[in-house]
């Protein structure tokens, strides 16, 4: 019961957010794919390094894939690295807290009791004060070996300090014209669409796409990713 109402409670608060979430292309090595496929792609015990640009929905997809794991049965539990300060238990405490875990060590051995793989999503590992990554990476790598846990880490660039955990990279990669599209129309009113292509080229990221959806009905053709985040906030 604890595990059934703690995936129920984490379905409820993650699901809205990644609500239309738009499949962008990933690769892993020389494997291209969708990222709706990516669950499918990993290996039960493999920890996970997903890379990629800033507003290229990095979260979004970790929680998705989070989502994906906890239909299987598993586990996931989201923390942010940047609020990591000396040790690991604070940040599980309050996050397994939310979902109406009132003792950790309670879930902890109620997952391992039951077989129920943990796995622990770590959002921004790069925003993790660089004096205590390594000590945050340490402290992951014992949770992996005292439980059956694995470790998706999100990051804007691989570095070498992972190591300690051997991750899978996942790589989400530039949009592609159509991906921008389909974002930039989800935010669209249906009338304004078709003004859409004359800006793609300058949205970088799904976030831009987005603000270029969202004020599609001014005239935006032409302009510069500048020129579309001032107008964007004067509108706003």
């Amino acid at each position: 019961a604890l595990t059934l109402n703690y995936l129920a409670k984490f379905e409820k608060l993650y699901a809205a957010e990644i609500d239309g979430l738009i499949p962008v292309e990933c690769r892993i090595g020389d494997d291209f794919f969708s990222s709706e496929h990516m669950a499918d792609r990993l290996n039960k015990g493999n920890n996970i390094l997903i890379i990629g640009q800033a507003g290229c929905g990095k979260s979004l997809i970790a929680k998705k894939l989070g989502l994906a794991v906890a239909q299987k049965g598993e586990l996931p539990v989201f923390i942010e690295a940047k609020d990591f300060k000396d040790k690991l238990r604070p940040l599980l405490e309050e996050e397994t807290g939310l979902l109406g875990i009132s003792s950790l060590t309670d879930f902890l051995s109620s997952a391992r009791h039951l077989e129920k793989n943990i796995v622990l999503i770590v959002d921004g590992i790069n925003e993790c004060r660089e004096d205590l990554r390594p000590r945050l990476l340490r402290n992951l790598r014992v949770l992996c070996d005292r439980y059956l846990l694995r470790v998706v880490l999100i990051s804007q660039t691989s570095t070498t300090d992972v190591s300690l955990l051997n991750p899978v990279i996942v790589e989400i990669l530039p949009f592609s014209d159509d991906i921008k599209l389909k974002i930039a129309s989800a935010y669209a009113s249906s009338g304004s669409i078709s003004r859409l292509a004359a800006i793609l080229k300058a949205i970088g990221t799904g976030l831009e796409a987005r603000m270029a959806g969202e004020i599609a009905s001014e005239d935006i053709g032409g302009l510069s990713r500048f020129e579309l985040f001032d107008l964007y906030t004067r509108k706003k």
